[in-house]
C-alpha cells in the first residue's frame, strides 16, 4: 500500500478520493475520445446514453433515471443541443410536452461511440476484476447508504453523541450555589420580572430545594459550570423540574439535554413516578427540549401556578 493522504486518512479523504479517481478517468476519457476522433466530452455520457437507450425522454425523466438534479440535466442538454447531437421533440406521452432524442449528428456520434464504449467497458471490467473486489455492487451499496440517511444526517447524530459525552454531570455543592442563582437569574431577567419564588428558591437552594427532598445538579464543559436543573418535591412519587439554565456559550452543546436526561434518571432513582414543569411558551427552544425529552402538555390550573409568567405545564411519566 502506497503512503499517501488517502490511505492514512481513509474514509476522512473518501469524497476526495473519489474526486482524484473520478478526475483521472475523465481525463482517460477525453483522450480515448481524441484518438478515436469523436468530439464528444466525458460529461455527457450519462444524459446522452440514457437518451440513446430511451430514444426519446423528458428533463424530468433523465435526472430520475440518471439520479442528478433537474438543472444540471438541463445544462448538458443545452450543451448537446449546441453540439447538434440531441434536439426536442413533442412527447409521444403527453404532446404538452417536450422531450429529448439524438439528433442525425448524435446517431451518427453514437454510432462511432459504440466499439469505443465497448473497449473501454471490457479494459474497465478487467481492472475491477484484478482488484479482487466487485467495485460496482460496493458502489451500489454505498449509494444505497447515502439513500437511506444522508452522510451530513449520520455525522450530525454522532457529533451530537460526542457533544453529550463531553458534558459532565455534578451533584450540588455549597460552593455552586453563586452559579445556580446567577445562570438562572440571568435567562429570567432576559425575557420576565425575577418574583420573590424565584428569590427563595435561587438564593436559599440547599433550605427550599434540597433539604425538603429536591435535587441540584451542574453541566460542567472543559471544567467550567455551563448548565443546572433541579427537582422540587411536590408530594410522594411526584416532582416538579426547575431552573434549568444554560450558559449562552454552551448552546449548541447538547448541555440542556444532557442535563434533563440526567435529572429524569435522578427522578426515578428518587422514586418519583412522575414529573412535572411550568413554562412559557415563548421559551420554543426549552418547550421543544422538553418535548424532545419525553413531556407532553397537560392541562394547566391557573390556582396551582408558580409563576405569573407560567403559562403551559408539561407532564411525563416515568
Amino acid at each position: 500500500m502506497r503512503e499517501n493522504i488517502f490511505n492514512d486518512t481513509r474514509g476522512l479523504s473518501l469524497g476526495s478520493r473519489f474526486r482524484k479517481v473520478g478526475e483521472a478517468l475523465y481525463q482517460e476519457a477525453v483522450n480515448i475520445f481524441a484518438e478515436a476522433e469523436v468530439d464528444f466530452k466525458p460529461k455527457w455520457f450519462s444524459v446522452f446514453y440514457s437518451i440513446m437507450l430511451k430514444e426519446q425522454a423528458s428533463v424530468t425523466e433523465l435526472s430520475q433515471y440518471i439520479g442528478i438534479s433537474h438543472p444540471a440535466v438541463s445544462q448538458i442538454i443545452k450543451e448537446l443541443k449546441k453540439a447538434g447531437l440531441v434536439t426536442s421533440i413533442t412527447d409521444e406521452k403527453d404532446e404538452r410536452r417536450k422531450a429529448i432524442t439524438l439528433s442525425e449528428a448524435g446517431d451518427v456520434t453514437a454510432a462511432k461511440l459504440r466499439p469505443v464504449w465497448e473497449a473501454v467497458e471490457k479494459i474497465t471490467n478487467e481492472m475491477i476484476i484484478a482488484t479482487g473486489y466487485d467495485m460496482i455492487a460496493v458502489m451500489d451499496k454505498f449509494e444505497e447508504q447515502l439513500d437511506q440517511k444522508s452522510l451530513y444526517d449520520r455525522v450530525m447524530e454522532y457529533r451530537k453523541k460526542q457533544l453529550l459525552d463531553e458534558v459532565k454531570i455534578v451533584d450540588f455543592q455549597p460552593s455552586y450555589q453563586p452559579h445556580f442563582a446567577q445562570l438562572n437569574y440571568e435567562w429570567i431577567s432576559r425575557y420576565f420580572k425575577v418574583e420573590p419564588h424565584d428569590q427563595e428558591l435561587l438564593d436559599h437552594p440547599q433550605r427550599e430545594i434540597i433539604d425538603k427532598g429536591g435535587y441540584i445538579c451542574f453541566a460542567e464543559l472543559n471544567g467550567e459550570i455551563v448548565g443546572t436543573c433541579g427537582l422540587y418535591k411536590l408530594r410522594e412519587g411526584v416532582y416538579e423540574l426547575i431552573k434549568m439554565a444554560v450558559d449562552d456559550k454552551a448552546r449548541g452543546r447538547q448541555v440542556g439535554k444532557k442535563i434533563g436526561l440526567h435529572v429524569l434518571e435522578a427522578a426515578k432513582q428518587m422514586g418519583a413516578h412522575r414529573v412535572e414543569l411550568q413554562s412559557n411558551t415563548v421559551l420554543k427552544p426549552a418547550i421543544n427540549l422538553y418535548r424532545k425529552l419525553g413531556f407532553t402538555e397537560a392541562k394547566m390550573d391557573e390556582t396551582s401556578k408558580d409563576y405569573a409568567r407560567s403559562n403551559i405545564l408539561m407532564i411525563i411519566d416515568l
